[in-house]
């Protein structure tokens, strides 16, 4: 018990001087009258980042519109706006994030050029100029993107997670469809897409180091009028359709290495991910298990920059100390405005595709019986020191406060976070995880699948009796 407080007391001196040292300033959020959304946070810094984030997306597509966002998110690239060419002159960025239920788009610029990236924002979140040649060419790089992704076997395995734990329906549906939807997208489906979704009550602006009151001007000024003139199509009556967990098993079975694109990643390994009914973003439990994965951690065994982070966490101490033929393995969660799914992923030789099934199955379905006072506190340390980190990098600060805006129409200060954090305790992390590993698991495979009995993965307990 003193341990403990000690731990807890360090943890919290050092968040409290840390915020004042960042100066850090919470976040204001303001309605306009037609439903928009306005939130801002400032910083010292002489760079702003400005985000339009918009409920679209893979969820929201039904057979019909399949791809449409896909090719949303590459045609934003091709947007270079009627301003002034200082924007991009003076290393101003822009950028897209496909968030199956949000489409975050994102400038970085100086702050006397949040008009001109404002222009830029509007150009790529309404796509009022699309036309033939850049529908082709965001096809294009939605066909070599496809591609890409078999060369990254993690980001293909979270993909079929993700089909597997709603049955691709809602949440499940996928963002990186392999089936030909490119082919089917055309222009007047894209623009029925936007009318249908682009409305400004789904829109959330979101401005770092910008004024309050400025920002309001420059949104009403810049995007409520060009909202105000649009014509919109019905949204339907099963858009907002509750996500619902599932679990199942989805496998793909590969033996030949990928050409990977990043170095150390083209080793021959069966990659594995084995998760459990989660929370949404605004469910009372959230932080407790965002404590969990932070107790979870893990790595891999060779990390860019050198070994060693992580490797207090349980999955490196337990596993990737314990295990030479483990070639990774770490925490996984998602959450999302109505579900969310939490869990391990771990990747190994082919030849040790069951040991590696065996440590993951341990892993999860033992995590209430092998935990401490102590280890829940080092694990909401480490929390707050990443929450802290996060508070300084400004894609991130965008992408945290703009989901909690765009979704519930709420922000959290760092105060608050901390306080949530800090009423996560043993019992409750015992409480929050001990049900969800005895529900139906979600399992994906991408590499060997000899000896693993599906039958018995798609099960309830599976394996329980063994351990």
């Amino acid at each position: 018990k003193a341990t403990v407080s000690v731990l807890n007391w360090c943890g919290a001196t050092m968040f409290a001087r840390s915020l004042r040292l960042l100066n850090y300033s919470p976040p204001r959020l303001s309605t306009l009258s037609n439903g928009l959304r306005v939130v801002t946070f400032n910083e010292l810094s002489p760079v702003s980042g400005v985000s339009i984030f918009t409920k679209i997306g893979a969820r929201y597509e039904d057979a019909d519109m399949a791809g449409c966002s896909r090719v949303l998110e590459k045609m934003a690239y091709g947007v270079r706006g009627d301003g002034p060419e200082s924007f991009f002159n003076n290393s101003g960025q822009i950028g897209v994030t496909n968030h199956r239920e949000l489409l975050i788009y994102r400038t970085d610029c100086l702050r006397w050029e949040v008009e001109s990236a404002m222009d830029l924002l509007i150009e790529m979140a309404l796509q009022q100029g699309m036309n033939e040649a850049s529908l082709d060419a965001a096809k294009g790089l939605s066909a070599a993107n496809i591609e890409n992704l078999r060369k990254e076997p993690s980001k293909l395995l979270f993909e079929l997670l993700h089909q597997a734990a709603w049955g691709n329906n809602t949440l499940g549906r996928p963002v990186f469809d392999p089936n030909d939807s490119l082919s089917s997208v055309t222009l007047p489906k894209l623009d029925s897409f936007l009318r249908t979704y682009a409305r400004p009550e789904r829109m959330t602006v979101v401005a770092l180091g910008v004024e309050h009151e400025a920002m309001l001007e420059i949104t009403e000024k810049k995007l409520s009028p060009i909202l105000a003139s649009r014509e919109y199509l019905t949204v339907p009556a099963n858009a907002d359709t509750p996500a619902v967990y599932t679990g199942g098993v989805r496998t793909l079975e590969n033996l030949v290495a990928p050409s990977s694109l990043q170095k150390f990643y083209e080793k021959n390994n069966t990659h594995m991910g084995l998760m459990y009914q989660g929370t949404p973003l605004n469910d009372e439990n959230y932080f407790t298990k965002v404590v969990i994965q932070s107790m979870l951690g893990g790595g891999m065994s060779f990390s860019i920059g050198g070994p060693g982070k992580g490797i207090l966490s349980k999955l490196y101490r337990e596993c990737l100390c314990r295990h030479a033929w483990l070639e990774g393995v770490e925490a996984i969660t998602a959450a999302y405005s109505d579900s969310g799914v939490v869990g391990i992923y771990g990747q190994a030789a082919h030849d040790k595709n069951l040991k590696l099934f065996d440590v993951l199955m341990h892993q999860m379905q033992t995590v209430p019986d092998r935990i401490s006072d102590n280890i829940v506190q080092m694990a909401k340390n480490q929390f707050r020191s990443q929450n802290l980190m996060a508070a300084e990098e400004r894609t991130q600060s965008l992408e945290d406060v703009g989901r909690w805006a765009a979704l519930y129409g709420k922000t959290w200060t760092p105060e608050e976070i901390e306080a949530e954090v800090q009423a996560v305790q043993l019992d409750s992390v015992r409480e929050f995880i001990r049900p969800r590993v005895l529900g139906t698991p979600t399992f994906a495979v991408y590499g060997n699948l000899d000896g693993l009995d599906l039958d018995q993965i798609s099960q309830p307990k599976m394996q329980a009796s063994k351990l």
